[in-house]
């Protein structure tokens, strides 16, 4: 018979862990275990997220943490499983909960994908949004004047 997981965020946003639930039914009775909290990591309130298996079988978790003004910020944990319970992050003391890792090798896809980043700039003073089309666009309307104004920053030199 299968086991059945539930992952489930405890502990409140800010202060929070992952906790997992286990059974041989659907129906119960489950066991629960926290496998993943804060411990030494800078990474408060380690919980809300998803188990995300690759193609290769490698287990993982991304997971949200509460960054106040920041807003949530996702972070990607290594999975493995110990005694048929998923360990999240990093084991540090061998009792089967893990605590969040800040870096980490990327997953194995199984093709040559190189390391990338989002654009992190944009040239306001163009009239085209940036490469990645996540910047702003600027659109002449019939009608309504547009002044380019000088570069702040240019300026200031």
């Amino acid at each position: 018979m299968a086991t059945n997981y539930i992952f489930a965020p405890a502990g409140g946003v800010k202060q929070g862990w992952q906790t997992v639930l286990r059974s041989r039914s659907p129906f119960g009775p489950y066991e629960d275990r926290i496998v993943m909290a804060q411990g030494t990591s800078t990474v408060n309130g380690p919980h809300q997220g998803a188990w995300i298996e690759t193609a290769t079988g490698d287990s993982w978790f991304m997971h949200f943490q509460d960054k106040g003004a920041y807003g949530r910020v996702v972070h990607l944990q290594p999975m493995t499983w110990k005694d048929d319970w998923p360990v999240i992050g990093r084991d540090v003391y061998g009792k089967g909960c893990g605590e969040p890792v800040l870096e980490f090798s990327k997953p194995v896809s199984g093709k040559n994908i190189p390391p990338a980043a989002p654009q992190s700039a944009d040239d306001f003073l163009q009239r085209r949004s940036a490469s990645s089309g996540n910047g702003m666009r600027i659109q002449k309307i019939p009608g309504i004047r547009s002044h380019q104004k000088k570069d702040f920053f240019a300026s200031q030199q």
